[in-house]
């Protein structure tokens, strides 16, 4: 396959995969079940079960062939690029932003505490895939290490007195070397750069990688080309129009989208987080329960609105009682 902006992948069915031109995002490597990623300024993805993928000029290198992992275990040490103007404006959304570990790390940032921006764009919801490096669990919180071959960086899950038997479920199958797809915001705490998390899970499959990593060249070059726009000027979009703040699995905004389909509960609580988005600390729980209290138990509108931050549908501010719907 012939280089270009987004390089070439491998061959996602074959043993042998195809290889792939140069270019930003870097090429398809060599053989292996699923290809191996080649270089680029995102660096390259190593083969599931083969051939490793070459380096780049920011990139990580590729995988060693034989068993090799989803990534490749080389990649890059990324520096933080130094707080720069935001030049023609930054445009703010609650959208989940599909990214990785290599985008967080060169976010730049303005001033401190102020949002961090990317593609010109304010980042508020993330979600990236990556491989557990290391798992430090306390009575309160866990800490995670993941590494996507792009770099590496610290993830932290508080523990909830509310969580429920599915997402303890779910995070108890997350162990060191297991893939993992979370959902986060990207935080400093003493100069050093992590994210806060409110839901991991493993990741389904092979095509979850694959499809992560082409919804994140997607909407790179939404943003920074203004696709669609006839004048060609830089046009902020409206991620969720690409990657809706689903349940995370891999299927994009074509799942979850269609609120409609909600619990009639569920679709209330969600309207009414709807009416906060103008405040920083959004909806308080309490108000919630308050409010639809004539429509079913506080604890099952708490439960409603656990399953909505756990399906990525809202997500917590300022504290673990307040949130925000996705998409606003």
């Amino acid at each position: 396959m012939m280089g270009s902006n987004y390089g070439g992948y491998g061959g996602f069915g074959g043993n042998s995969g195809g290889g792939g031109g140069g270019g930003s995002f870097g090429g398809g490597g060599g053989g292996g079940s699923f290809g191996g990623g080649g270089g680029g300024n995102f660096g390259g993805y190593a083969g599931y079960s083969g051939g490793g993928g070459g380096g780049g000029s920011s990139g990580g290198g590729g995988g060693g062939g034989g068993g090799g992992g989803f990534f490749s275990p080389g990649g890059i040490s990324a520096s933080q690029e130094s707080p720069s103007a935001r030049g023609r404006g930054t445009s703010t959304n609650q959208s989940l932003r599909p990214v990785t570990i290599k985008m967080l790390l060169e976010a730049k940032q303005l001033v401190p505490d102020s949002p961090f921006v990317i593609d010109e764009n304010e980042l508020s919801l993330c979600t990236l895939i990556g491989q557990i490096k290391s798992i430090n669990q306390q009575s309160t919180n866990i800490t995670y290490i993941l590494h996507d071959s792009t770099g590496s960086i610290e993830v932290k899950k508080w523990i909830q007195s509310d969580e429920t038997d599915y997402d303890a479920a779910q995070r108890d199958s997350c162990h060191v070397g297991s893939y993992v797809r979370i959902f986060g915001h990207l935080r400093v705490f003493q100069n050093k750069r992590s994210l806060l998390i409110f839901n991991i899970r493993p990741i389904a499959g092979a095509d979850e990688i694959s499809f992560h990593l082409l919804e994140v060249m997607y909407v790179h070059r939404m943003l920074i080309k203004g696709m669609d726009n006839p004048g060609g000027a830089h046009a902020p979009m409206d991620q969720n129009s690409v990657y809706a703040a689903g349940n995370g699995n891999g299927v994009g905004g074509a799942e979850m989208a269609m609120n409609d389909k909600l619990p009639p509960l569920h679709q209330q609580v969600l309207n009414f987080a709807k009416q906060y988005t103008h405040l920083d600390e959004g909806a308080a729980k309490s108000d919630i329960v308050q409010r639809l209290r004539g429509q079913a138990s506080e604890a099952t509108i708490r439960e409603a609105v656990q399953e909505l931050l756990s399906d990525g549908m809202m997500y917590t501010t300022v504290d673990e009682d307040h949130v925000k719907a996705c998409g606003e």
